[in-house]
């Protein structure tokens, strides 16, 4: 059994004159960290340790599922289960072996690795519940998410420690005490205990956050990793549970009697790992924080331990999701625009008849889209509960998580759907209200309730536009290359007569048996498709406009082959009365096709 550990006072530095500190580390391994730190700038890592992840997990699910009027027994659990002891069990051999203990089962006596009955005979008031490994990993991602705010390089360091780079970063995140006050403050909002280092080494910062007494930040200066380092156990270190055997055999307490012994018989009897190790926690050999994915998607989950169907502790647990993702996006400089939310229902049991067989839980997929990239809190619970008014309880949610499906840089804002400018307030505020109006109007009535006008590269005006779902990628606008259309279409082209002097130019034109003089006109636009376009065809027959017989004018699809060409004349026409017209001539006959505004 190892030496307990002893509390470093922060701001640590070994002094010239503390005589424990002149022996804590030999003279060969202080050659090499000189040379080590001469070669390159100390970093600032941080860590932070999370002693309790998978208990205070658990709370925070039963929590959840106790608030605003939960289900009944979890109610009266949920407060009194902060302070109760708590284990976490999982199915070994035929027995529930404890996976995980809080701090009270702890102190109460009941240890990892025994299994359920011996802590109920060790500890009659032990409450237990499954141990989700997997969940764990999920929200230690999310935690990493979160603390983004405080450095762009977070990595996840084994099952219990989230790890940050620091270097460069005081600008963001302030000095070290400050940065590990605000990361312990950020998980502490979400439930979790925690313990902080801050060292120029990975491998010292996360062995203090794990291993060191005391509640309140440490904070080692550079080259003070050996003295804070002396009184730890090797067990600190991280090495595998092998070698850690192997020194407790020899009955090696410290590492400052583990870093006594001399290098090679030490890699002899032990193997290389611990002479690496021993190397990275004093900065000699580098070590690289692995960040988390890029791509990883900004998630929220919770879980309850028995289902729920009160829409007041749905809500509950939406406005936590909300703050926590917002917290995520706010620390990647993202804005959301599309929200997948998972609804998972309980499996079907002899009291649920009505459930659907298959899988362990039965997993609804629900899609929230917004108008525009946000990450405000109170704007993304606001979209979810509007969503969620159409969701059945039915039998209860036993799991709820909201996923930042498509994301975006924030930075680059979006288009506005209306052509609203931000410019000005006023019409800043505009572009909010349509946003928020958009965005109810989804939520309640479903994705793809409102269509938008896209244009197409497409030079004949019946085919170069359709009504496709809303766009948030990118911001529409006119073809370059194309004339200007009017805004108003005909849909049913009415046949017109145009009178043309000796030059071709229009100079009237009767429309619904009356005459009209042009005063100017404008033309002609010749829109011709290729031979290669198989789906020509005449705009009069596109459009439905007969002869004067009643017969499908000439130029139809009727009377031409598949894959003959259209070929037509465009007339921008003004009349007396400052009407303009758009007039289509094809072959024999024209017709009104459009009025400008």
């Amino acid at each position: 059994m190892g030496m307990p550990a002893v509390r470093i006072s922060p701001d640590f530095e070994p002094s010239r004159n503390d005589s424990s500190t002149k022996r804590s580390i030999p003279d060969r391994y202080k050659t090499r960290v000189l040379n080590a730190a001469g070669m390159a700038p100390a970093k600032t890592i941080l860590c932070i340790a999370l002693p309790r992840l998978s208990t205070d997990r658990a709370v925070r699910g039963l929590v959840a599922g106790s608030a605003a009027g939960g289900a009944s027994s979890a109610k009266g659990a949920a407060g009194r289960l902060r302070h109760e002891p708590l284990a976490l069990t999982v199915e070994e051999r035929g027995a529930r072996r404890i996976a995980a203990v809080s701090a009270a089962a702890e102190r109460g006596g009941v240890w990892v690795g025994m299994t359920l009955s011996q802590g109920r005979a060790v500890l009659p008031s032990l409450w237990d519940l499954p141990h989700r490994p997997d969940e764990d990993r999920r929200e230690l991602t999310a935690l990493a998410a979160a603390l983004g705010v405080l450095s762009p390089i977070v990595g996840i360091e084994g099952s219990d420690v989230l790890a940050l780079d620091l270097t460069g970063c005081e600008a963001v995140s302030g000095a070290p005490r400050v940065a590990a006050a605000r990361a312990i403050q950020i998980v502490g909002r979400r439930g979790y205990a925690s313990r902080c280092a801050v060292a120029s080494t990975l491998s010292a910062a996360r062995a203090l956050a794990r291993f060191a007494v005391g509640r309140e930040p440490l904070v080692v200066a550079p080259g003070g990793e050996a003295a804070a380092l002396a009184r730890l156990s090797p067990a600190a270190l991280g090495l595998s549970e092998e070698a850690t055997a192997r020194i407790a055999a020899l009955g090696i307490m410290t590492i400052e009697e583990l870093w006594n012994l001399p290098r090679d018989p030490l890699a002899a009897r032990l193997g290389a790992e611990v002479g690496r190790s021993l190397d990275r926690a004093l900065g000699i050999a580098p070590e690289a924080i692995t960040a988390i994915a890029e791509e990883f998607l900004p998630e929220e989950r919770i879980e309850w331990p028995e289902p729920i169907d009160r829409p007041a502790a749905v809500e509950w647990a939406l406005k936590r999701m909300a703050d926590g993702l917002a917290s995520q996006l706010e620390a990647r400089g993202l804005g959301v625009s599309e929200l997948a939310v998972v609804v998972e229902r309980p499996a079907v049991t002899l009291d649920r008849p009505s459930a659907v067989v298959g899988g362990e839980r039965r997993r609804e997929q629900i899609s929230v889209k917004l108008s525009e990239p946000r990450r405000s809190a109170a704007w993304l619970l606001t979209v979810l509960k509007a969503r969620f008014e159409r969701v059945d309880l039915g039998e209860g949610i036993e799991a709820l998580a909201v996923r930042a499906a498509r994301v975006q840089p924030l930075a680059y804002g979006a288009p506005a759907f209306f052509e609203l400018s931000d410019d000005g307030p006023e019409d800043g505020d505009a572009r909010e209200e349509w946003r928020e109006l958009l965005d109810r109007f989804e939520a309640r009535l479903g994705a793809g309730v409102f269509g938008a006008v896209e244009l197409l590269d497409e030079a004949r005006p019946e085919r170069a536009w359709r009504i496709g779902v809303r766009q948030i990628e990118e911001k529409g606008g006119a073809l370059p290359h194309l004339r200007p259309r009017p805004l108003a279409m005909v849909r049913t082209p009415v046949p017109v007569v145009l009178e043309r002097d000796a030059a071709g130019e229009p100079t009237a034109i009767t429309l619904g048996g009356e005459r009209h003089p042009i005063v100017g006109a404008e033309g002609p636009e010749r829109i011709e498709t290729g031979w290669w376009d198989l789906s020509g065809s005449s705009v009069m027959s596109s459009m439905g406009v007969m002869s004067s017989k009643g017969a499908p004018s000439v130029g139809s699809s009727a009377d031409r082959a598949v894959g003959d060409r259209s070929r037509r004349d465009y007339w921008v026409v003004e009349l007396a009365s400052g009407r303009r017209l758009w007039i289509c001539s094809e072959l024999t006959q024209e017709i009104l096709a459009g009025v400008f505004s």
